[in-house]
């Protein structure tokens, strides 16, 4: 309730005529809390909840001829020339672009987009203007190079090509960062595939013979420093945990292995070249917390990787999985065949394993009055390898009798924090409250859902039996019911005895406005009408502004004015030395019928450091139980 405020200069008006009727409550806000703390409940996990395996931001991830496949996924590999969208310096045109992500995209799945200059056997993706003005073009048979295509790798060192790849970055990141067709990008351009390595023609001379056509360092901080300044929202992801040793340039990458299980984890000390050893030379061995990290199951093991389980071809799945934390994989293979059942039922494990999985375990839902804060407490787990890619938006809802929303009182998205949520099954609480949630008394049920960015694609599940339950998409977390909240000078006055009652118009009262009894003595009352109750369990509550001239009353209940009355609760004591506004919790009460019943305050007598015997009401409230 408001603070102690001082006793009001306003003049009051005097409330003789009986059988006022209720007037429209203001939704102003108010600080009672009447609801108590009721206890927390547990909700149903269930690891097989629909659209689970559908999740965006995790799982196996098909190229674009695969991504109708039935298998469960989110994410589309998208390579991408930069000829293509680059047609001179600092110029460019998105049309074929955009026509990728929206085929990926209105499809229900974001892209993971990786631009290149040179992909073995397919046409060069260097731009033509770096050609023409006289760039150097390496070729050579490398990874059946000229099969069906012949490519050339350019001069990664000529800084008319750096030059093109910062402004081709910024670019990029101008136009597309925040997009939600795209999940993530790859820092790509350098090397074969954009994979950061120009093997075997580094210079190590193993196979001997090689030239070194690798890019220096400082060309390569130049890019990825392109990249930290052009994406702030969509994550970049990087080949080569060794792509630069600056600290700040490092940390702000996730990170992918495209020789998954097959060079990643080794105790070997002459296998460092190994994904997992070069991450823990970098000192990113927790980079997984902040960033996301990913890659491509080995293109040679795919075909027989899920035969059994635990896999016998490759390195072990759980332990590449356990120790990476990666949140999504490119297996090709798996899109793009017949699988049997065991190779199929395999394959939905080891896509199940990857990335988050997100799981309410306890729900605190009071129940309110229409003028009293809604609130919601809600615990969520993280019981998958790796945190949420993303902050996504989430959203409460409130459903009426036929499930269909009537209101979202915190807003329409909430911030749930989800990127903070760490696997290992960790509570995570969030609250939240609204004092002006608008909904009249009744029953409702509250539901919750986490948005997926990208409109086409399907909403994000958490791992619930009561995901879906009483509207698709949406996660129930139960049932709450709102109760009257009932402004004393606004009830029906339907008897009182002693001098008057009267309304004193007050800013700390909740309407501005509260009653006074100008009670004199012992036996003197008023009676107000509390309209449309249910028969069922209310805790009541009578806000009051006590002050040193106040009486002790008890409250009385009867089906009507002159009906049997009841006591209910403890008598109630105004006096206080200073005028504060208070709240009493007269404690539960059950109508026996449903309909208007009649609430009598009768003075008993007063403290002793009182000089009168006056009572003040300004609002009755009453919380279903």
């Amino acid at each position: 309730m408001p603070a102690a405020v001082a006793l009001p200069t306003t003049a009051p008006s005097a409330r003789h005529a009986l059988g006022r009727s209720l007037v429209a409550i203001s939704l102003l806000v108010s600080a009672a809390a009447f609801a108590g703390s009721p206890n927390w409940q547990s909700l149903t996990y269930n690891n097989a909840a629909p659209g689970l395996d559908w999740n965006p931001g995790r799982g196996l991830v098909a190229f674009p001829d695969g991504m109708n496949s039935s298998f469960p996924h989110s994410l589309v590999m998208n390579y991408v020339a930069l000829s293509s969208v680059m047609t001179g310096s600092n110029t460019f045109n998105w049309n074929s672009f955009e026509t990728s992500l929206n085929n990926i995209g209105n499809a229900g799945y974001q892209s993971i987009v990786r631009f290149y200059l040179d992909y073995p056997n397919s046409p060069v993706g260097t731009p033509q203007f770096l050609i023409n003005q006289g760039v150097t073009m390496s070729s050579y048979t490398d990874y059946s190079n000229g099969a069906n295509y012949t490519s050339k790798d350019p001069n990664w060192n000529d800084s008319r090509v750096i030059t093109a790849c910062q402004q081709f970055v910024a670019a990029f990141g101008k136009a597309y960062d925040g997009d939600p067709r795209i999940g993530f990008v790859q820092v790509g351009l350098y090397g074969f595939w954009g994979e950061w390595h120009t093997y075997p023609h580094d210079g190590a001379d193993d196979p001997p013979g090689y030239a070194n056509w690798q890019m220096n360092q400082t060309n390569k901080d130049a890019i990825l420093t392109a990249y930290k300044n052009a994406f702030v929202k969509t994550q970049v992801i990087l080949r080569d945990p060794a792509g630069t040793t600056n600290s700040q340039l490092k940390s702000y990458f996730g990170y992918h292995d495209d020789s998954f299980a097959s060079q990643t984890i080794t105790s070997d000390p002459n296998l460092s070249y190994y994904f997992w050893p070069k991450m823990t030379a970098a000192s990113l061995q927790n980079q997984w917390i902040a960033r996301s990290m990913g890659g491509e199951l080995y293109p040679g093991i795919q075909s027989a990787y899920w035969n059994a389980w635990p896999n016998t071809t490759g390195q072990d799945w759980t332990n590449c999985v356990n120790t990476t934390h990666v949140s999504w994989m490119v297996d090709d293979w798996v899109f793009n065949n017949s699988l049997t059942q065991t190779q199929w039922n395999n394959a939905l494990k080891g896509h199940r394993m990857l990335g988050y999985q997100l799981n309410a375990s306890q729900v605190l839902l009071p129940n309110t009055t229409q003028k009293t804060a809604l609130t919601v407490g809600i615990t969520l787990k993280n019981l998958g390898a790796a945190p949420p890619p993303y902050n996504w938006s989430t959203s409460f809802a409130v459903l009426n009798s036929s499930n269909t929303i009537i209101s979202h009182p915190f807003g329409t998205t909430v911030d749930s924090q989800l990127q903070a949520i760490q696997p290992g099954g960790a509570a995570y609480t969030r609250d939240f409250a609204q004092a002006n949630h608008g909904l009249a008394v009744g029953d409702y049920t509250l539901v919750y859902q986490i948005q997926n960015p990208l409109s086409a694609g399907p909403k994000v599940a958490l791992a619930n039996a009561a995901m879906g339950q009483n509207l698709a998409g949406w996660l129930t977390l139960g049932s709450f019911s709102v109760g009257p909240y009932l402004e004393a000078e606004n009830l029906n006055l339907a008897a009182y005895s002693g001098p008057d009652v009267r309304v004193v118009a007050d800013a700390g009262a909740s309407n501005s406005e509260y009653d006074i009894l100008d009670a004199t003595a012992v036996g003197n009352s008023v009676t107000y009408t509390v309209p449309n109750l249910q028969a069922r369990t209310y805790d009541v509550f009578v806000g009051t502004k006590t002050y040193n001239t106040r009486g002790i009353c008890q409250l009385a209940v009867a089906p009507s004015l002159n009906g049997a009355y009841t006591d209910h609760g403890s008598p109630i004591d105004q006096y206080s030395s200073a005028a504060v506004f208070s709240e009493i919790d007269v404690g539960s009460f059950t109508p026996g019928t449903a309909g208007d019943k009649s609430f009598r305050f009768t003075v008993t007598g007063k403290n002793a450091s009182s000089s009168g015997y006056s009572l003040a009401f300004d609002y009755i409230a009453l919380v279903p139980q």
